[in-house]
């Protein structure tokens, strides 16, 4: 236990020390989009979410963020995921990757999940992000895809 204390308070204190020399420290935002569930797009799904995140790293343009999302389908389907995000500004532009892992409550069934994504964001003030994304939700036995389309707004403080 005490090991496992010590670590995570190593993991705080770097990701705190670097988060100092990062611009844009904390964000959250909310999105919509749409969902094809196994290469399917059944009666037009949406999906609607909400983000928050954090960048703990930065060296000059290149950053990288964790990140936490909440999902909901009209499916009634709720997706609950932790991300990491690296990324780097370009101008008023930020492309990013990110990869995460996270558990799902379905009608179907709950089960754990990770995803995959790419994005970009363009700020369009300092404090203030359009946010477009494509994201892989699936299981860990590959036999439930969704691949999810959103655009969002990110709110920087």
């Amino acid at each position: 236990m005490s090991k496992t204390l010590l670590a995570v308070s190593l993991a705080l204190a770097i990701a705190g020390a670097s988060s100092a020399n990062a611009a844009d420290t904390f964000y959250a935002g909310v999105n919509t989009g749409g969902v094809v569930t196994n290469g399917v797009n059944k009666d037009t799904p949406w999906t609607v979410g909400a983000i928050a995140g954090m960048n703990v790293f930065a060296v000059g343009s290149a950053k990288a963020a964790v990140e936490g999302s909440f999902d909901y389908d009209k499916n009634e389907s709720k997706v609950l995921m932790a991300n990491i995000v690296p990324n780097f500004t370009i101008g008023n532009m930020t492309p990013y990757a990110l990869a995460g892992i996270g558990y799902s409550w379905a009608p179907t069934g709950d089960q754990s999940k990770y995803n995959v994504g790419l994005g970009v964001k363009y700020a369009v003030t300092s404090n203030i992000d359009v946010d477009a994304r494509y994201r892989r939700i699936n299981n860990f036995n590959n036999n439930m895809a969704d691949d999810r389309v959103t655009l969002g707004l990110n709110f920087k403080f």
